[in-house]
């Protein structure tokens, strides 16, 4: 080969097998540092777009978890207001089976009704008082409530469930129940019982709900888990190659640099013939 100083191809060569590995190095730390295989959609357009699609899914998941969560609190904090609506009701019918007897004077059965009206205040300010967030859930304001348990938009992602209403209107408890006789109190028996079903009720529907959603979680966090698998593998670097990459791309820096050196000095040798 002549020598030539105009054009030193040898040190082009070097430079741009030098420049080469330089980025490949570039790549390689950037993905050590991140943790990330695919960071750009340079590196791998068609598995960002699946990973980025996973990735939103798994999100999406979290959140309805998240829904699912809340939605049991609400059933717990309503179930929570029944049971105590339940035990007065109980109090009140012991109240009116007292009342109901011929051997109560009316003294007494006036000291009853005086409990019995207290109670019912009660159940009153309960049905008014109990909410979760802002939102009522005993009063009849909230009748219906629909928590999103899954990530599409449609009716298999959510679910449905009643929220019974505790006011005494709806249980019949008004003014118009006495115990001061005994017919009215063994009226009362029967309200009593009519309303403590619609107790068990409610209490039944959020027991069922309940399961179902701790059910809707279970299965949330398994699809949560396959969607994360599956975007890291896609996804995530993998440090053992990586290093061994970095080592190599190391190496050859080094002797890429070398080779430079090199190539320059073999054109400088044109001097020695001036």
């Amino acid at each position: 080969m002549a020598l030539s100083i105009r054009s030193d191809i040898s040190a082009m060569s070097a430079a741009f097998d030098l420049n080469r590995t330089q980025r490949d190095m570039r790549d390689n730390l950037q993905r050590v540092s991140t943790g990330l295989r695919v960071a750009k959609a340079a590196d791998d357009s068609a598995g960002l777009a699946v990973a980025t699609d996973l990735t939103t899914a798994a999100r999406s998941t979290r959140q309805a978890m998240r829904n699912s969560n809340d939605g049991i609190s609400i059933i717990q904090t309503a179930e929570s207001a029944s049971n105590e609506v339940k035990d007065i009701l109980q109090r009140m019918r012991e109240l009116a089976v007292q009342a109901s007897s011929e051997t109560v004077r009316d003294e007494e059965r006036s000291y009853i009704q005086d409990e019995y009206d207290e109670l019912s205040d009660e159940v009153a300010r309960i049905a008014s008082e109990t909410e979760f967030s802002g939102l009522q859930l005993t009063d009849g304001t909230l009748t219906q409530l629909t928590v999103q348990v899954g990530i599409n938009n449609n009716t298999s992602s959510r679910i449905n469930f009643e929220l019974g209403e505790l006011t005494t209107t709806v249980l019949g408890l008004g003014t118009a129940i006495t115990l001061t006789s005994t017919t009215g109190a063994q009226t009362a028996i029967d309200t009593l019982d009519a309303a403590l079903d619609s107790i068990n009720g409610y209490r039944a529907e959020f027991g069922a709900v309940q399961n179902r959603l701790e059910t809707s979680i279970n299965n949330s966090q398994a699809f949560q888990q396959a969607l994360t698998g599956a975007a890291s593998t896609i996804q995530d670097a993998d440090y053992a190659e990586e290093t061994s990459d970095m080592t190599r791309h190391q190496i050859m820096q080094q002797a890429g640099t070398a080779a430079l050196v090199q190539a320059r000095m073999i054109n400088a040798s044109v001097l020695a013939l001036l």
